[in-house]
């Protein structure tokens, strides 16, 4: 029995040993792949100097303490043009800004300052929700976005449009669905506002400042109180005239 058990080992490490030196073998005897000659154009390109000045331009970046190119405020001039139209139904591209934005919001009173990207996107989105929830049908309209070389800056004027929705609610009898453009353009409120948006050398925006114009409210009482003074005035004249007739 000793002398199988020793027959079985000796047999099963003589084909181990031989598989293994057919393996190391055939190893041996694959040939390395077929290099070609290289061509002495591609020799010379290959050991030609690299401009480093070239690749300082094309890996440099833009000073964000410089001012923005004209490029570079066209570029952002189209990209709010696109976007701000759907400032109220769609996410606003916080990408646009720095990350330690300042959001100076004068539209109401008392004026408010924040600082970051968190409470820009947070006072943004307050703003959304109280458009929203004053009117139905809302949207923003932009009226007017110029460049300013000399400020870095992009200003735009822009209207929000809607209805009530207390009115659109007690008067519902106004608002026709057959002519459903017609009577909201009728019955709409507007409130224009002008923001002027501050950019800085990478053509991020470091600063924006929203200021408040006139609305439609604002200015029907300031109408009615000329009216009244040119009616005062009319009747003060003839008032005169009758007495200096009599006299």
């Amino acid at each position: 029995m000793k002398y199988l058990f020793s027959l079985r080992t000796r047999t099963l490490l003589y084909s181990f040993h031989a598989s293994r030196a057919l393996h190391l073998t055939h190893l041996s005897n694959i040939s390395p792949p077929a290099v070609g000659r290289l061509s002495p154009d591609l020799i010379n390109t290959q050991c030609r100097p690299v401009c480093t000045t070239c690749l300082k331009k094309s890996q440099q970046t833009p000073d964000p303490l410089k001012k923005p190119s004209k490029e570079q405020l066209l570029l952002l001039k189209e990209r709010l043009a696109s976007h701000l139209p759907k400032f109220l139904v769609e996410t606003h591209p916080y990408n646009m800004y720095t990350n330690d934005v300042i959001f100076e919001n004068l539209y109401q009173e008392p004026g408010k300052i924040s600082t970051g990207a968190l409470q820009y996107a947070i006072q943004l989105t307050m703003l959304r929700m109280k458009v929203h929830w004053k009117y139905s049908n809302a949207r923003l309209e932009v009226l007017k976005i110029t460049v300013d070389d000399l400020d870095s800056t992009v200003k735009v004027r822009w209207r929000i449009v809607g209805i009530r929705g207390m009115k659109s609610m007690t008067q519902p009898w106004k608002i026709k669905a057959w002519k459903l453009k017609e009577s909201i353009n009728n019955e709409a409120e507007w409130n224009d506002g002008f923001s002027i948006l501050y950019v800085r050398g990478d053509g991020l925006i470091y600063k924006h400042t929203l200021q408040r114009v006139m609305s439609q409210k604002d200015e029907e009482p300031v109408l009615v109180e000329k009216s009244k003074k040119v009616e005062n005035l009319d009747i003060n004249q003839t008032i005169c005239t009758k007495e200096s007739g009599l006299k």
